[in-house]
């Protein structure tokens, strides 16, 4: 019974302690800090492996391997807190939800998630290889890892994730679930996303800032949605 009992009580302080982060926004900014970190990780690495010389020599010493690893780890995380934050997002649109809009907002957020996982596989590539074979084979497979880890990072990804922007704005607009203000910037930011992701690499970092400003947003307004 006392076994039973303890670990009863500990299941509902992980349920609680899951509810509480869901209700303050802490998944949108867990997602923002994962997210960013990874990349952070990652983007160096990708640019000395541009060269096959170079990335020949880097694989046989095993520089970036320990980056490119951690920087996988850290995806999964983001993508768990991706995943809860739009149950968050759901959450706190409630019954009030449009279908046709709900269910295009929950398909681009798993899809976002499906690419950020197979981007940060694809850069893994080489690594992996590298513990397989040659070094030689492996830097061979870097110029076209990297290429299209970094277009789905950088060019389809952007893109998925402002239409999972948008529709979670026309959510937010029928349901009443946000502010005036954050729909306005949401619609620039989803924008930008949109049609910025060919310019620049750099347009990435908006959708975490994105997350982390709606996950403060939840944070400070949570009371409000409660009562």
């Amino acid at each position: 019974m006392t076994a039973e009992t303890s670990s009863t009580k500990f299941f509902d302080r992980a349920r609680n302690w899951a509810v509480s982060l869901e209700a303050t926004g802490g998944t949108g900014i867990a997602f923002a800090v994962f997210a960013t970190a990874a990349v952070l990780l990652t983007r160096p690495v990708s640019r000395e492996h541009l060269d096959a010389g170079t990335a020949a020599a880097l694989l046989r010493g095993g520089s970036g391997h320990g980056e490119v690893a951690i920087a996988g780890y850290l995806i999964v995380f983001a993508s768990i807190a991706l995943l809860w934050f739009i149950g968050t997002l759901r959450r706190r649109i409630g019954d009030r939800e449009d279908k046709l809009f709900a269910t295009v907002f929950l398909g681009s957020g798993l899809v976002l998630i499906a690419l950020l996982l197979a981007a940060f596989a694809v850069l893994a590539t080489p690594n992996v290889l590298a513990g397989m074979t040659d070094s030689g084979t492996a830097a061979a497979s870097v110029p076209f890892a990297y290429s299209l880890g970094a277009e789905l990072l950088t060019g389809v990804a952007p893109r998925v994730a402002a239409v999972f922007i948008l529709s979670l704005t026309t959510l937010g607009r029928i349901s009443g679930a946000f502010p005036r203000w954050l729909s306005a910037v949401n619609v620039v930011i989803a924008l930008l996303l949109l049609i910025g992701s060919g310019l620049a690499w750099q347009i990435w970092w908006l959708f975490p800032a994105w997350t982390f400003l709606v996950g403060c947003e939840i944070m400070l307004h949570r009371h409000d949605t409660e009562s």
